[in-house]
């Protein structure tokens, strides 16, 4: 099986503001057992990463897989109109829809979050997302959810 994504959202060259949420689960434990030992009562706190737009992720992706990174980008009325009707169609036969309407309205706004008073009060670690996302790319692979490719 190969994988190639053909497309992304028009915004994912700007800074859409994702989250780097790809720390790897080994980093989600670490920053949950920081938090319960090293966090205030009554305090919140992001455990998250550094910023990343949708491209600077799939140009680190295109680097590790040796898939090129989208180059088509479609503007936002077009996933906008598929996830209406995906959602449509979706609650008439009481399913998930597979593309939802909300996300979809979320992606056209910049969500950046600052983990600099976790980093600072909890110690929270900050590993390379990319080392991240080689573990993540590897799992996908070892579990037959992409192709090899030649960077493989």
């Amino acid at each position: 099986m190969t994988f190639r994504i053909q497309a992304c959202l028009a915004a994912a060259d700007r800074d859409l503001g994702v989250l780097a949420a790809t720390m790897g689960r080994l980093d989600d434990a670490v920053r949950h057992l920081l938090a319960a030992e090293r966090g205030r009562t009554g305090e919140r706190y992001i455990l998250g990463h550094r910023n990343l737009s949708l491209k600077e992720i799939f140009d680190i992706l295109a680097g590790i897989t040796g898939v090129p990174a989208p180059r088509l980008r479609v503007p936002h009325w077009v996933p906008f109109v598929a996830s209406v009707v995906d959602t449509s169609f979706a609650r008439l036969r009481g399913r998930t829809p597979r593309l939802p309407l909300d996300a979809v309205k979320l992606s056209r706004h910049p969500m950046y979050f600052d983990a600099g008073k976790a980093v600072r009060e909890l110690g929270l670690p900050q590993s390379p997302v990319e080392a991240a996302l080689v573990r993540a790319v590897a799992w996908f692979r070892e579990n037959g959810y992409g192709g090899r490719s030649a960077a493989a």
